[in-house]
């Protein structure tokens, strides 16, 4: 199965890393849609990404989609776990059972749930980007270095 995988997948790798953008351009492709796909908006992913792809003229589109292919629900929902934890560990767990200001249909049990995830989430995507910018960036720069050599 994984052997079938790597197999149809290689062409399209080989595609973005033989590219004439640079090493900037397909790191940052792949980073601005590693953000996007861990954004918690379901639905609109996709339409943001093409918005995104428009609006940043030099990046590079297929990496940027090979990143929106890449991060599936395996991928993503141990990270919103992840996020949760470090929301309340940094932030602390609202008390959501304490008497509110706010009148009761504008604050829910998913509002409170969101005070601790969205903060972690923030932590955790900028982190990933930003890891997967670097690491990217750095890897394609030592493969058109190699085959500048070759």
């Amino acid at each position: 199965m994984f052997e079938t995988i790597k197999t149809r997948l290689r062409p399209h790798i080989q595609k973005v890393f033989s590219a004439q953008a640079s090493p900037h351009e397909i790191a940052l492709g792949f980073a601005v849609g590693t953000f996007v796909e861990l954004l918690p908006v379901f639905g609109v992913k996709t339409l943001l990404s093409l918005l995104l792809a428009r609006m940043i003229k030099r990046i590079n589109r297929p990496a940027m989609f090979g990143a929106v292919a890449m991060w599936n629900s395996f991928l993503i929902l141990p990270i919103y776990g992840l996020s949760y934890q470090l929301g309340a560990t940094l932030f602390g767990a609202p008390a959501c059972n304490a008497p509110l200001t706010v009148p009761k249909p504008l604050y829910s049990g998913m509002d409170c749930f969101a005070l601790v995830f969205l903060p972690g989430l923030l932590v955790v995507a900028v982190a990933i980007t930003v890891f997967t910018y670097v690491a990217l960036r750095l890897l394609l720069a030592g493969y058109q270095r190699r085959r500048q050599i070759a």
